[in-house]
C-alpha cells in the first residue's frame, strides 16, 4: 500500500503543477502576451458595496485575459486538431479547400445553401420594413437604398469541401429579391451577387479573405460600384472608375477573424489586398461629430470629401459595411458611417442627407427580426 502511494506521489505532484502553472505564469508575468486583444488590468480590491458588487465580474475579466499560457494552449489546441485530426478546431468555424476558412455560425451555410428559406411571413415583414424607410426618405427627398452583401460561401462554394457546397435552388435572399419586383422596390434592394461573380472571374485577386469572414477592398470596390450606380441624384453622374483601371497591390498578412477563432493567427496568412484608383480624392474624419440617439448607435463616424460630388450621405451598416466607407466617401462632401442595423428617423431629420444607404450581410437575412428593427 505504501509502496502504491509513493509511486502516485510524483505523478500528483506534477498533476497539481500542471495545473497550477497558469496561475504561476501570471503571478510571475511569465507570458504577458495575449491571445488577442489587450491585457486586462488588474482590479483594484473593494472598498465599497458597489466594489464588492462588480468585483467578481472585473476579477473574471482580468483572469480571462490574463490566464498564463492562454494564446500558446488555445495555439496548440487548434494546430493538434486541424493539423493531426483534419477537423476545425473551433465550432464556429468550417475548414474549406486550399487553406480558406469559413463562418458555420449565424446561419452562414444555410442562407448561401438555400436550406432555410422564408415562408410568406417573413418576406412580407422584411420588405414591409423596407417599404416603411423608404417611404420615410422619400417624404424628405432623400434616397434610400437597401444592399445584401453576399456571403463568402455564396461567392466562393468551390473553396468549400463537397459535403458543406450542395445546395438548394432558392436563398432567402433570392426570394427576397423576386417579391421586392413584385412590390416596385426592385430598384431599392441591391443584389451585388452577379457583379461580384464576374469581377472574380476577371481579377486575378480574391475578392474575400481566404481566412476572414469578410470581403476584402477589392471586393468592396466592386460592392460599391453597384451602390454608386444605382443613385441617380439632382442630375448628377458619378463618375465610376473600372476595376481594370485600379492599382491593386497585395501583401502577406497574418490571418483574419477566422483563423483567430481557430486560434491559428499566428500560423494563418492571408492577402491583404490594397487598392488605388486613379480619380483619387482626400478623405479625412471630422472630428467631435458626434449624434448619439440611441445607445446602439454610438459607434459612428463622420468623413469629409472636399471634392465631392453629392452633399450628404448616412451609411448604416454591419461589419461588412466598414471596407465600403473609404470608396462611397469618394463621392460625398460628407458621410456620417454608423455601425448599426436601427433606422433613425431622429438622425435623418436631423442631418437631412441626400442619400442613406443600409448594408446588410446576406446571412442577416435568417438572424434579424425586421419587425423589432
Amino acid at each position: 500500500m505504501n509502496k502504491k502511494r509513493s509511486k502516485l506521489g510524483p505523478v500528483t505532484v506534477i498533476f497539481i503543477l500542471m495545473i497550477n502553472l497558469p496561475n504561476l505564469a501570471m503571478i510571475l508575468d511569465l507570458d504577458p502576451t495575449p491571445l488577442f486583444g489587450k491585457l486586462a488590468k488588474q482590479p483594484p480590491w473593494p472598498r465599497t458595496v458597489g466594489d464588492i458588487v462588480h468585483f467578481p465580474g472585473r476579477f473574471r475579466l482580468y483572469y480571462t485575459k490574463n490566464f498564463g499560457f492562454r494564446g500558446s494552449i488555445v495555439r496548440l489546441h487548434g494546430l493538434i486538431k486541424q493539423d493531426i485530426f483534419g477537423c476545425s478546431p473551433s465550432p464556429r468555424v468550417l475548414i474549406g479547400k486550399d487553406g480558406w476558412l469559413f463562418l458555420r455560425t449565424e446561419k452562414a451555410p444555410e442562407s448561401s445553401r438555400g436550406l432555410e428559406p422564408f415562408d410568406k411571413g417573413e418576406v412580407d415583414q422584411w420588405l414591409n420594413m423596407i417599404d416603411r424607410r423608404l417611404r420615410f426618405c422619400q417624404s424628405l427627398d432623400i434616397a434610400y437604398r437597401f444592399v445584401v452583401v453576399p456571403n463568402k460561401q455564396t461567392i466562393y462554394p468551390e473553396h468549400l469541401r463537397s459535403v458543406m457546397s450542395a445546395s438548394a435552388d432558392v436563398t432567402r435572399l433570392d426570394q427576397l429579391l423576386k417579391a421586392a419586383d413584385s412590390r416596385s422596390l426592385g430598384n431599392v434592394v441591391l443584389d451585388l451577387r452577379s457583379a461580384m461573380r464576374r469581377a472574380k472571374k476577371e481579377t486575378e485577386f480574391s475578392l474575400y479573405y481566404s481566412t476572414d469572414t469578410h470581403w476584402n477592398n477589392l471586393g468592396s470596390y466592386v460592392g460599391h460600384i453597384e451602390v454608386i450606380k444605382s443613385i441617380k441624384r439632382n442630375g448628377v453622374n458619378f463618375a465610376v472608375a473600372p476595376v481594370s483601371r485600379l492599382a491593386v497591390e497585395s501583401t502577406r498578412a497574418l490571418g483574419g477573424d477566422l483563423a483567430r477563432l481557430s486560434g491559428l493567427k499566428l500560423d494563418s496568412h492571408d492577402e491583404l489586398i490594397a487598392v488605388r484608383r486613379p480619380d483619387w480624392r482626400q478623405i479625412e474624419p471630422e472630428p467631435d461629430a458626434f449624434f448619439f440617439d440611441s445607445p446602439k448607435m454610438a459607434r459612428n463616424r463622420v468623413f469629409v470629401c472636399r471634392e465631392g460630388d453629392v452633399d450628404n450621405v448616412i451609411l448604416l451598416h454591419d461589419s461588412f459595411g466598414i471596407a465600403l466607407i473609404p470608396h462611397l466617401a469618394h463621392y460625398f462632401n460628407r458621410m456620417r458611417a454608423i455601425f448599426t442595423h436601427e433606422f433613425s428617423q431622429a438622425l435623418i431629420q436631423n442631418e437631412r442627407p441626400d442619400v442613406v444607404i443600409q448594408v446588410v450581410a446576406e446571412r442577416r437575412l435568417h438572424t434579424l427580426d425586421p419587425r423589432k428593427l
